[in-house]
């Protein structure tokens, strides 16, 4: 089976390579939260799917507005990702799940360096997929169609599911791919300092934070977690081309 965490920059028609891309972009882009908390009280399910919503409509939307700006000044993508992204993410819940024991022996300061380091890589993963989807914006003719009409016929939102523990909530989605299959693309979230956040994802079946595991535990093991760091730290710095 393909890793669905390579997907996004395969599908060939612009807006859809990019839906998977935003997927993936909602949870990686985080910020540092506190502790999983209970929902509060008469809270529901609904709250989460309609935050997914409300994210991939404004992200879509911005791109669109500001499609020639990006396609000129290309740094832009890094701040409307960031923007409306980062809210939405627990890079915690993410990190945590993805080195297990080696994050939680971690101090302080190494997982604050770990997140940002981390973050800084996906910024600039998803940056990338928003500055090809608005440089083919600049192409497309205006008889497309609207945003919402676009997104009302590629997204659809299954209703949400409440985990076992009573803190989670499961927000699967399915995307229509480039041949009309459609691609399962799964949210989980939970409540963080009121606000609902993702902290994993499962494209197709795959979760995201067991992709990242073996390779990001592995470098833990073979390098200490400050080796780890070193090694996004330089991946970070070959990118920006410094």
């Amino acid at each position: 089976m393909k890793n669905p965490y390579r997907a996004p920059l395969a599908i060939r028609h612009p807006m859809r390579r990019l839906l998977p891309a935003l997927a993936l972009g909602l949870l990686l882009l985080g910020s540092w939260s506190s502790v999983s908390a209970q929902p509060e009280a008469g809270e529901t399910d609904v709250g989460a799917v309609q935050a997914v919503k409300e994210t991939i409509v404004q992200l879509v939307t911005a791109i669109s507005e500001r499609r020639e700006a990006i396609r000129v000044d290309p740094p832009e993508a890094y701040v409307l990702v960031e923007e409306i992204i980062e809210p939405r993410v627990d890079i915690e819940g993410l990190s945590a799940g993805v080195l297990g024991p080696h994050w939680h022996k971690a101090t302080m300061a190494q997982k604050d360096r770990f997140a940002n380091e981390f973050r800084a890589l996906m910024v600039r993963i998803y940056a990338t997929a928003v500055i090809e989807f608005a440089d083919a914006a600049v192409k497309r003719t205006n008889t497309d169609a609207s945003v919402d009409d676009y997104l009302d016929k590629t997204i659809t939102y299954l209703p949400g599911r409440v985990g076992s523990s009573g803190r989670d909530v499961y927000v699967p989605t399915r995307v229509r791919g480039p041949n009309g299959a459609p691609i399962t693309v799964d949210y989980r979230m939970h409540r963080r300092n009121g606000q609902w956040k993702v902290y994993d994802l499962v494209i197709e079946g795959v979760s995201l934070t067991v992709t990242y595991r073996s390779s990001f535990r592995a470098a833990a093991r073979a390098f200490g977690f400050d080796g780890l760091i070193e090694r996004l730290v330089a991946k970070n710095h070959e990118n920006s081309g410094a």
